[in-house]
């Protein structure tokens, strides 16, 4: 809390008369400021006081004391106290407004932890990585409160997690001070949840206003409410779930039907979303047939998906304790096809493919095709999301969505046979199969135009549009896709899968800047939608690509804590996984990168997804790359090599210039050359990105100063870390070139963008290319000079007159001068002499 020194006595005794403490007191002020003089005479000390908010009186005004009294000394005072415990009259509140008011004195609010944080916290005490979900219960529960969280974590067992007994009641102590009326009170509130208005309250309350009144401010006063501004809310979320759990069975499910009715009596003090309210009020009051109903109504009116799927689950677990004409019609199949839907809409294919089975096992499809068939749509798209085999997952979507389209055969134009081509196409597009995908899509487009619904049009379109950027055709496919953006308006779902996929397309294109715009604006939308764990996760991602490359590495950075938090599922996770595994492995975080890299799997690390396969597969070679080892960054090329004609156009472009980065590596790497040349020459080069990646390639398998001077040229306009990688290739070979001048250009000029962009491993490399060509500015050992210092350190490896000028980029006969020099200079006869003399005077660093 504050910060203070040894005082003089006129200090302390002014004080003394302001607050005149009792003569005995005043002489054990004296002793222990006396004792702690002495203690700071030795070394500056630090003095903690834990939890001051349960300090009595005379402990204040000691702290008091020792402010003045130790100004001068040598001394920290730190005070912690937890100000939810200062309740509106607390003793404390008065006398910290009188410290902070003095000039010694610094007051630090220490916020709650975050997510990040709260992991770390459990993890320590676990002794294990904590669950993403077991992460997300604790950060809810203890509302990043360190006491909190600390005990949540001890009550930990497997991925359960259980509230102790020892936290329970230390809750509950604040609730004890209280008068058993406005114990019951806060207990009866407890029903609402941890905010309720001060209208409603008074229409569940039995009291009279004024007396409920003097019961609230009871309940403020001891801390366990906090006024809001239509009424109260509990000061911790944990706080009101002990008390709600004090009421007893009779009383908790008599509070819960008061409020259903007194909701149902008032709709307008409904919130956002009454209906789901409403359906758990009814339920915990045993109110089957009711909470039945407000199920299935909220199922079917709230935004949130998460919601729909909480509220389907609640219907089909009263669906055979209900009257069946409570059911209004619908069968138990099309509740579980919703079911299964929403779960799609949350990327949550582990709780939506039993769901979508279950319908289809209850769905006649000799008698109802049509039906079978949308379902089935259903179900190849959850079956996409799943990451448990990812090459099994795909195929069976395109298989699902195959099975899907036979079944509309014979129909006409639907709105089910546009469905399925629609799903059978998105599959294939994903899978690399653009020929087949382009196909389809442009059916699909043609059924929804026949039938009439534009937003399935646009999803067509939105394909088409992907399918062109992927194959070179870029202009034409962002055009298709700018044109599918007005037929979506209206439909969230859609809106977002244009988001997503334009800003893809962009960045595609080279144009990182309105790829990153893009993805960012959609982040909130999907936020808003209630699916950020999933589409917003999935945009993060774009947007982090996006920033990476425009060299915007912080903001990337910012948006990776986000999406982190945000706890993202199947494969919206693995996307974020891997973009911030790439850049950890370029910042130097390799062992976080090579956990992130080996837990994703390495027989089927993406499957046939061409995305994550791509990401994956490079992340792990620029490691190996990084971590200089070129022959084992070619190997992890090589199944993407293998496999080239599943990816983007642009894709197979960088490919191949970083591929070339580690072609020296190869077991021959004049044949590697050969592949790679031949690989560029059978792609497109009007695409953006082929103008400079084309130039990198051949800068690195011709590896020259006029190969590498257009390639630095051209990647002005290309990946921001590339920038100083290739200024770092060129001074290489500038130097060998007796280029000084200009490697030193070349090297200032990249070290500064790797250093804006903390790219550890690269500014290395830079670093030791300086120091080995003398153009670091540092200074010599003794009375040697910067490059002496260099080349008697190369003596003393006892390295050859010609090693030494390979190694420094000079000739053999000016390495010897230097030699002859450094002999000179130390008085010594020989080379072993000079070393061993070097060795003796410090002179090696």
């Amino acid at each position: 809390m504050g910060r203070c020194g040894c005082g003089r006595a006129d200090r302390a005794a002014a004080l003394a008369r302001r607050h005149p403490p009792e003569p005995d007191r005043l002489r054990l002020f004296e002793a222990v400021t006396r004792v702690l003089e002495q203690a700071a005479a030795e070394r500056p000390l630090l003095v903690v006081l834990e939890d001051v908010h349960w300090s009595d009186e005379g402990t204040r005004h000691l702290l008091r004391f020792a402010l003045h009294a130790l100004q001068s000394a040598p001394v920290l005072l730190l005070a912690s106290y937890r100000n939810d415990e200062l309740h509106r009259r607390h003793p404390l509140r008065p006398y910290l407004g009188e410290l902070v008011r003095l000039p010694m004195v610094s007051r630090v609010e220490l916020p709650r932890l975050d997510q990040a944080q709260v992991t770390a916290m459990v993890a320590s005490r676990l002794d294990r990585p904590p669950s993403p979900e077991l992460v997300r219960q604790v950060h809810e529960r203890s509302e990043g409160i360190p006491y909190f969280v600390a005990e949540l974590a001890q009550a930990v067992t497997g991925d359960c997690l259980n509230l102790p007994d020892t936290l329970r009641d230390a809750l509950l102590v604040r609730a004890g001070r209280m008068s058993e009326d406005a114990q019951a009170l806060v207990r009866l509130m407890s029903t609402a949840g941890t905010s309720i208005s001060h209208a409603l309250l008074r229409e569940v309350g039995d009291g009279s206003e004024a007396g409920t009144d003097d019961l609230l401010r009871e309940a403020v006063d001891a801390g366990v409410l906090v006024p809001t501004e239509d009424g109260y809310a509990f000061r911790h979320a944990l706080l009101r779930e002990v008390l709600h759990e004090e009421l007893l069975p009779g009383e908790h499910a008599r509070a819960h039907v008061r409020f259903a009715e007194a909701l149902t009596a008032h709709p307008e003090l409904q919130c956002a979303e009454a209906a789901t309210e409403l359906a758990h009020h009814w339920y915990a009051g045993h109110q089957l047939d009711r909470a039945f109903t407000a199920a299935l109504t909220a199922a079917e009116s709230t935004a949130s998906p998460y919601e729909r799927l909480k509220m389907y689950d609640r219907v089909l677990e009263l669906w055979e304790r209900v009257d069946p004409e409570r059911h209004g019609g619908r069968s138990r199949a099309d509740v579980l096809e919703a079911a299964a839907f929403a779960a799609r809409r949350t990327g949550d294919s582990r709780r939506g493919l039993p769901l979508i089975a279950a319908a289809l096992a209850e769905t006649d499809i000799e008698d109802e095709p049509l039906v079978a068939a949308r379902r089935m749509v259903t179900k190849a798209l959850l079956e996409g999301l799943s990451v448990d085999d990812l090459t099994k997952s795909y195929t069976d979507a395109i298989s699902t969505a195959t099975r899907a389209v036979e079944l509309t055969d014979g129909h006409g134009d639907t709105e089910e046979r546009a469905r399925a081509l629609d799903a059978l196409s998105t599959q294939l597009m994903l899978t690399g199969n653009l020929a087949e995908a382009l196909q389809t899509a442009r059916e699909a487009e043609s059924v929804a135009v026949a039938v009439g619904l534009d937003h399935l049009r646009s999803s067509a379109m939105n394909t088409q549009g992907c399918v062109l950027v992927s194959r070179g055709e870029e202009e034409a496919g962002l055009e298709l896709l700018r044109r599918s953006a007005p037929l979506a308006a209206g439909n969230p779902w859609l809106e977002l899968r244009y988001s997503i996929n334009m800003s893809d397309a962009l960045l595609s294109a080279d144009r990182a800047a309105e790829s990153a715009e893009l993805a960012v604006a959609g982040i909130e939308r999907a936020r808003q939608e209630g699916i950020a764990r999933s589409t917003g996760a999935m945009l993060i991602g774009n947007a982090m690509e996006a920033l990476l490359e425009v060299g915007e590495w912080t903001r990337a950075a910012q948006l990776r804590r986000t999406g982190e938090e945000l706890l993202p599922i199947g494969h919206h996770a693995l996307h974020l996984t891997l973009v911030s595994a790439w850049m950890d492995v370029w910042q130097g975080r390799g062992e976080a990168a090579r956990d992130a890299l080996e837990l994703t799997g390495s027989s089927t690390p993406a499957g046939r997804l061409p995305q994550y396969t791509r990401l994956w597969w490079t992340a792990r070679s620029d490691r190996a790359w990084c971590d200089g080892d070129p022959a084992l960054a070619w190997r992890e090329l090589q199944p993407l090599l293998e496999r080239h004609a599943m990816l983007k156009v642009q894709d197979c472009w960088q490919l191949l210039a970083q591929a070339a980065r580690s072609a020296s590596g190869a077991p021959d790497p004049a044949a590697a050359a050969r592949l790679l040349r031949e690989r560029a020459a059978a792609l497109p080069t009007d695409v953006a990105v082929a103008r400079w990646a084309g130039p990198l390639l051949e800068a690195e398998l011709t590896d020259t100063v006029p190969a590498w001077e257009p390639a630095v040229e051209a990647l002005e306009r290309g990946p921001a870390w590339l920038r100083p990688y290739a200024r770092w290739r060129l001074a290489q070979h500038q130097l060998a070139a007796g280029q000084r001048h200009a490697a030193a250009a070349s090297l200032d000029a990249g070290v500064a963008t790797a250093s804006a962009l903390a790219l550890a491993p690269l500014l290395d490399r830079q670093r030791e290319l300086r120091r080995r060509t003398g153009t670091d500015g540092a200074g010599g050992v003794g009375p040697l000079t910067p490059r002496e210092s260099e080349v008697l350190r190369l003596v003393a490896e006892g390295r050859s007159n010609a090693e030494i000028g390979a190694d420094l980029f000079i000739s053999v006969k000016t390495a010897s001068v230097h030699v002859s020099n450094i002999l000179a200079k130390l008085k010594a006869s020989s080379r072993g002499e000079a070393a061993a003399k070097a060795r003796r005077q410090g002179l090696l660093g």
